[in-house]
């Protein structure tokens, strides 16, 4: 069986990662969603309840399920709450990634696998993937396309504070691309898509992404 490479795909926030990844997926690629994972894993009830033991009743919204909003607020103003939902969630949200590429790898109509997580690097998932492709755009850009969301400038810096800093993230990247007009930089991203699924590309996993990176820091 031809094995199929798995290219982790991250970017600064508002840079439009997504957008690359669904245009991957256009072409033939089996798209695992790290955040749409991530919601699933909040909903099972074990994990449920470890945050719940761990966070207060006050993170459950009337509908019974995990407030993400709520959780958020905690979280990402304090840092030891962060690494305490991370250690609660990151473990069984890696191993369902790893099921998710084995089952895209026996899967014959799969071209590519391609992985978007934003934090991909920061929460040691990068040894599942080959390589890397950080997506990158103005910030002036990224600020106004976080709107969207809700956020303010200040917002996007606080959520910038908690992931790795950009040029760390871009130092353990293959592939860097300037997102700040998607549709004069989408040849770019047809032109990777053709040489990862090139016969020539098929090859084994590659060392760890973190410690290539610490290598660097070193």
């Amino acid at each position: 069986m031809t094995r199929k490479k798995v290219i982790g795909v991250i970017g600064a926030i508002g840079a439009g990662k997504s957008t690359v990844a669904k245009r991957l997926e256009e072409l033939g690629a089996k798209l695992i969603d790290g955040d749409a994972v991530g919601h699933a894993v909040l909903r099972e009830p074990a994990i449920k309840k470890r945050i719940v033991d761990r966070f207060g009743e006050g993170v459950v919204g009337t509908n019974g399920e995990i407030d993400r909003k709520a959780l958020g607020g905690i979280v990402f103003s304090n840092k030891a709450s962060l690494d305490a939902l991370e250690a609660i969630m990151h473990p069984r949200m890696k191993a369902i990634f790893a099921e998710e590429i084995a089952d895209a790898q026996a899967d014959p109509t799969v071209k590519l696998i391609v992985f978007d997580a934003a934090i991909l690097l920061e929460a040691d998932w990068g040894g599942l993937m080959d390589e890397i492709l950080y997506v990158d755009a103005d910030r002036e850009l990224r600020e106004q396309r976080v709107k969207s969301r809700g956020w303010s400038p200040a917002e996007l810096a606080r959520r910038e504070a908690a992931q790795w800093p950009a040029e760390k993230k871009k130092a353990a990247a293959e592939h860097v691309i300037n997102n700040d007009v998607w549709e004069a930089r989408r040849w770019e991203v047809d032109a990777l898509f053709r040489r990862w699924t090139a016969p020539e590309a098929q090859s084994s996993l590659r060392e760890p992404v973190l410690a290539r990176v610490s290598e660097k820091d070193g």
